[in-house]
C-alpha cells in the first residue's frame, strides 16, 4: 500500500503528483498505512503506520516543499506496541500542544478489547 498524494484549490478538481509514501523499508515493507500530517514550521510532517507480515510499527516521513518526503533515519519511531497490546497497532493522530508532541494510536488487546494508546514526546 502506498500513500497517494493530490493538490486542490477548490476541493472539487484536483491534481495528482508523485507517491508520498511507498514501501521501500524493512518496517514497511508489506504497506505504508494510514496516518496523518502535520505543519512544523513549515516542515510538512507524516506519521504513518508500516506494515510487514509480522508487526505494525509507527514511523516519520518529511518534507520541506510538500511534493518529495523522506522517511527519517531513527524509523521505526515506535518499534511494536506496549505489552498486552499486540493486534491493529495502527492509524496515528498526530499533534502539538505547549512544545510536545502527541500522537493516539487505534490499539487492541490480546482478548481483541479496543484501544487507544496516547504518547507523547
Amino acid at each position: 500500500m502506498h500513500w497517494g498524494h493530490a493538490v486542490s484549490t477548490d476541493m472539487v478538481h484536483w491534481r495528482d503528483m508523485p507517491v508520498a509514501l511507498a514501501p521501500d523499508a524493512v518496517w514497511d515493507a508489506g504497506g505504508c498505512y494510514s496516518g496523518s500530517a502535520v505543519d512544523d514550521d513549515g516542515r510538512l510532517v507524516l506519521m504513518y503506520t508500516g506494515h510487514t507480515d509480522t508487526v505494525e510499527t509507527q514511523n516519520i516521513a518529511v518534507s520541506d516543499d510538500g511534493v518529495t518526503f523522506a522517511k527519517i533515519p531513527g524509523n521505526p519511531v515506535i518499534p511494536s506496541p506496549p505489552a498486552g497490546n499486540s493486534i491493529d497497532f495502527r492509524d496515528p493522530k498526530v499533534w502539538r500542544h505547549d512544545g510536545r508532541w502527541y500522537v493516539v494510536l487505534g490499539g487492541s488487546d490480546t482478548s481483541n478489547d479496543a484501544r487507544a494508546l496516547i504518547y507523547r514526546s
